[in-house]
C-alpha cells in the first residue's frame, strides 16, 4: 500500500520554515521523523513524503521524497493522485488541517483524520468548551473576554484558534486580563499535565497509554517533552476522561490527542479535559519508543479495520523531549527542568 505522510510546516505549506516559531518547527521535526521511521519498518507499506529542502530530516532509503521547492500545494495534489492512504500532520489553526483533509477526500484518498464536524469543533476552543459542557465532560470554567471571570484566579488566556503553547499565558491580576480579542479565558486548574492519544477506526477507538507532559512553567506553557507510562491509578483516570470525550464525539477516524489535568483527588473529582487535538501530537515520540513493535503501521491497520493484535507496550519509563530525543539523549533544557 502506498502511504503519503505530509507535515504542514515541513512541506513548506506554512511559509518559509526559517520564519516559523522555533517550538513549532522542533515539534514538527520530532513527530515527522519518528512517524516516517516507524512506518518505513513495515515492508507492506511504500512510504512517501513531501518536504521542503529546509526541513532538515534524516530519512532512510526506504522513504520516497518529493521536494516542494516552489509550489508545495501543487506538489501535494500531484502526490495525492498517486497514493492509497494519506496521513496529514497539520495544525487545526486557520483551517489548515481541514483544508488538507478536504483536498485529499475530494481526490477520493483514504485519509487518516477525524471527520469534518470534529475538525471544525476542535479548531475553536470556545466551541470545544461548549461541547464538553453540554456532554458533561469535566473541563475548566471558560468565558469570553468582557465576561465575568471564572473564579478568583489565576486564569489562563489563549487564542480561540491556536495551536500548542502559542499565545497561551498565565495571568494572576485582574487588571491584566484582556477585555477584547479572539481569546478565551479559563480558570487555572493545578495538577499533573497529561496527554492521551486515541486512534479511531472501523473497529472502534484504541486508547493508548497516557503520557505526562513536561511544561516550561513560571507562567509559560511551552512544551518540553514528556514521559510514559504512568502509574496505574493515573492511567485509569486519564482513560476514563478520554472515554467520556470519545463518547461525546461519536464515531471518528484518525489520530486524536487530548490534553488534560489530573488534580490532587485520587478519585479524579478535580480532573479536567483541557483541549481536543484532532491530529498527531508529539507524544507519538514516546509512545512509539514504548511500543514493542512500530506504532505507525499499527495505527494504520487499526484505522483500516485490519484484523490482528494491537502492539503491547513496555513497562520501563520512557522520557522524551519535544525535539524527539529519548532516554539519555534528552536535551539539557529538559534535564534542567526535570531537576
Amino acid at each position: 500500500m502506498k502511504i503519503l505522510v505530509v507535515e504542514f510546516f515541513l512541506a513548506g505549506l506554512g511559509g518559509p520554515i526559517g520564519k516559523l516559531p522555533a517550538s513549532l518547527v522542533r515539534e514538527a521535526r520530532a513527530m515527522l521523523q519518528t512517524l516516517l521511521d516507524s512506518l518505513a519498518l513495515d515492508p507492506n507499506l511504500r512510504v512517501r513524503t513531501l518536504l521542503h529542502p529546509d526541513a532538515d530530516l534524516r530519512l532512510s532509503w526506504q522513504i520516497d521524497v518529493t521536494w516542494a521547492i516552489s509550489h508545495p500545494l501543487v506538489e501535494l495534489k500531484s502526490q495525492l493522485c498517486r497514493t492509497d492512504f494519506f496521513w496529514p500532520v497539520a495544525p487545526e489553526t486557520d483551517g489548515h488541517l481541514q483544508a488538507m483533509v478536504k483536498v485529499a477526500r475530494q481526490y477520493g484518498v483514504e485519509t487518516f483524520a477525524p471527520e469534518e464536524r470534529i475538525l471544525e469543533l476542535a479548531r475553536d476552543k470556545w466551541q470545544t468548551y461548549e461541547h464538553l459542557q453540554l456532554a458533561e465532560v469535566p473541563t475548566p470554567r471558560t468565558v469570553l473576554p468582557g465576561s465575568d471571570l471564572p473564579g478568583a484566579g489565576p486564569w489562563v488566556v489563549k487564542p480561540r484558534d491556536g495551536v500548542g503553547s502559542q499565545g497561551v499565558r498565565l495571568i494572576r491580576a485582574r487588571e491584566e486580563v484582556p477585555a477584547t480579542g479572539n481569546l478565551i479565558l479559563q480558570e487555572y486548574c493545578p495538577g499533573t499535565d497529561i496527554s492521551q492519544a486515541l486512534v479511531g477506526g472501523q473497529v472502534g477507538v484504541w486508547y493508548l497509554p497516557p503520557c505526562l507532559q513536561i511544561l516550561e512553567g513560571k507562567g509559560s506553557f511551552e512544551y518540553l517533552g514528556g514521559e510514559t507510562p504512568l502509574d496505574a491509578g493515573r492511567s485509569r483516570r486519564a482513560e476514563r476522561l478520554s472515554r467520556k470525550v470519545a463518547t461525546s464525539l461519536g464515531r471518528f477516524s484518525g489520530w486524536m490527542g487530548l490534553d488534560m489535568v489530573l488534580g490532587s483527588d485520587p478519585d479524579g473529582a478535580d480532573d479536567r479535559v483541557i483541549e481536543i487535538n484532532p491530529r498527531l501530537t508529539t507524544s507519538f515520540v514516546g509512545l512509539n519508543r514504548l511500543a514493542l513493535e512500530p506504532l505507525g503501521p499499527a495505527a494504520v491497520r487499526h484505522a483500516l479495520g485490519y484484523e490482528g493484535n494491537r502492539p503491547e507496550f513496555g513497562t520501563s519509563l520512557v522520557r522524551f523531549s519535544a525535539m524527539g530525543e529519548t532516554g539519555g539523549k534528552l536535551s539539557q533544557e529538559m534535564k534542567e527542568r526535570e531537576t
